[in-house]
């Protein structure tokens, strides 16, 4: 999306966006998502990292044209460019001439987005005074856009991109380069996590081949527990690290069964390893929980080989894996964390799409009308279209606005201003307002504390009140009576919203807050999901928190407790 089209979206909006505007905009974030949909779908086909990285390399500038883009490592002051490439023949020379390793405080921008964890876009590079020109190759760039790399909160690198044109990157550019820069980080770690694993399926295997030709040995100085065994599945003999790792000595464990020592719900899973290693002579590879001798217990890897010579033995290997199954835990939430952000972001797509399309109709529809008979159109019929597609366009205004308030909260926190403020007087205007706007509904105000004023950020407060009442009114039925009540108790305020709506379904409520869910018996009632999101972040940033109790068919109060903020507390 181009900075003319991102600035319209962010201004007063004087005139009502036209159709062609719109489905720009909705052809860009269609853009990204695929873009970022492909680039995922590589990296979860692949653990090469040189072909990831140049898929992403190629995706960003796909999605942010540019002339080059280089991806780089950071480790401690260390900075390495690990993959490059140029667009333009301009940009193929500015790579081959590139530093590949520098010092981070040796440029001023890359350290910046280092310390600041945040995308950098510079519309002018000769109008930016850290900006450093290595060589005359490099005089061709004018703008420069960069973004972070930052895996389990920890920055790894940077993805850069760089233009010939003055004003080639957004700020809203800089967001999507974020999100390459994400799956770029990504793409590093899970290479990093193969690349031990595979190491370590090496070792592990080298150790094996070594115990069959030279048990005696291993016995005796291998740093894995290793244990001879008869078909039985009795002790005969073991090694110093399973005494290290189990507790018990060589003469307690002789003659004891190795079964004892798996925990009792593993047993039959256990029993079946072994049998198939004593029918089939075939190594097998169990993982399973192992008791010490002082009772605690452990996830553990056991390798089961047989050796015949004069008599059947069987070998087992055992490794205690628990700090591997740790990281692989870790990587699977990460993975969970990556889908769910995923489906977060297919969510948007959907209610974005679906919020713009009817207000979209409707100015569409009253446009035309407007064109085609204006003529005969009265003046009171005239107005009566435009103030419809006042309505739609303050509609969509008031959509962009939640959308940007969420990602504000999200990326930098939300914008917490708390000031000396008459909570009453606020919560009585805000309970007018919307008798006032909702004549069909019966707005009831109670309070026990008349004329109270306290220290919170009136914005935010205004945002809670408005959110809760709208969605109280939304979900009711015309006639109904909303209830909302201002208590002051132990240097807390308390706003309680109560209604008499259709109530939210028990599977519904885990997922309340959640961005753009919306329970499953709202039915053709309109909403985008942000509402209550906007509400946690808001009582989020006053330290305070959010309850609500539901019946389906009978209403929901909701209960939200703000500790007010003490004089310390700049306004």
């Amino acid at each position: 999306m181009n900075k003319q089209l991102w600035g319209h979206l962010t201004d007063e909006m004087d005139a009502p966006p036209t159709v062609q505007f719109l489905e720009q905009a909705e052809h860009e974030q269609r853009k990204m998502a695929r873009a970022l949909h492909e680039t995922a779908t590589v990296i979860n086909s692949t653990l090469d990292l040189d072909t990831v990285l140049e898929y992403i390399l190629i995706q960003a500038a796909n999605v942010v044209p540019c002339d080059a883009a280089n991806i780089m490592l950071v480790d401690d002051n260390l900075v390495q460019v690990i993959r490059y490439k140029g667009f333009s023949e301009q940009g193929r020379d500015w790579v081959k001439a590139q530093k590949i390793n520098f010092r981070l405080s040796d440029i001023e921008t890359i350290q910046r987005i280092a310390e600041t964890r945040l995308a950098l876009a510079i519309p002018d590079v000769r109008d930016y005074p850290g900006w450093q020109t290595f060589s005359e190759v490099s005089e061709w760039v004018r703008s420069y856009v960069g973004a972070p790399m930052i895996a389990q909160g920890k920055l790894i690198g940077i993805l850069n991109l760089d233009s010939a044109d003055v004003g080639a990157f957004t700020d809203e550019e800089a967001e999507h380069l974020v999100a390459f820069a994400n799956q770029a980080a990504l793409a590093i770690q899970n290479a990093r996590h193969a690349t031990d694993l595979e190491q370590r399926v090496i070792e592990r295997t080298a150790a094996l081949r070594h115990a069959k030709e030279h048990v005696e040995a291993i016995l005796n100085n291998s740093s894995d527990a290793i244990i001879l065994l008869r078909p039985d599945g009795i002790i005969d003999q073991i090694n110093p690290a399973f005494t290290q790792l189990i507790g018990w000595s060589a003469d307690e464990a002789y003659g004891v069964s190795l079964l004892d020592f798996v925990m009792p719900e593993n047993a039959g899973v256990f029993q079946e390893t072994w049998n198939a290693v004593i029918d089939d002579r075939q190594s097998r590879h169990l993982e399973t929980t192992i008791c010490r001798q002082d009772g605690s217990c452990f996830s553990a890897e056991l390798t089961l080989y047989t050796l015949t010579n004069d008599k059947l033995r069987v070998v087992c290997n055992l490794r205690d894996i628990s700090i591997r199954k740790q990281e692989e835990e870790n990587l699977r939430q990460a993975l969970e964390k990556a889908q769910q952000l995923s489906e977060m972001k297919n969510r948007f797509i959907a209610m974005v799409s679906h919020e713009f399309r009817t207000p979209l109709a409707t100015i569409q529809s009253s446009d035309d009308i407007l064109k085609r008979y204006s003529d005969r159109l009265s003046e009171e019929r005239k107005l009566e279209h435009l103030n419809k597609i006042q309505a739609q366009v303050k509609r969509l205004v008031n959509l962009l606005d939640d959308v940007l308030a969420i990602n504000r909260a999200d990326s930098v926190g939300m914008e917490f201003n708390p000031q000396p403020f008459d909570v009453y007087e606020l919560y009585r205007d805000v309970a007018e307002e919307f008798q006032l706007n909702d004549p069909d509904y019966q707005i009831l105000f109670e309070t026990d504390v008349p004329g109270l004023q306290e220290v919170i950020d009136p914005k935010l407060v205004r945002q809670i009140i408005n959110n809760l009442l709208s969605n109280a009114i939304k979900y009711s039925a015309v006639g109904s009576t909303i209830h909302l009540e201002l208590t002051y108790q132990n240097q807390q305020i308390i706003i309680t919203v109560r209604d008499q709506g259709i109530g939210i379904p028990e599977e519904d409520k885990q997922h309340l807050f959640e961005l753009f869910h919306r329970a499953r018996n709202v039915g053709n009632i309109k909403g985008t999901g942000l509402g209550l999101g906007i509400i946690k972040r808001a009582v989020d940033a006053h330290n305070g928190t959010i309850h609500f109790e539901s019946q389906l068919g009978e209403g929901t109060i909701f209960t939200v407790t703000l500790p007010v903020v003490t004089s310390s507390v700049s306004a």
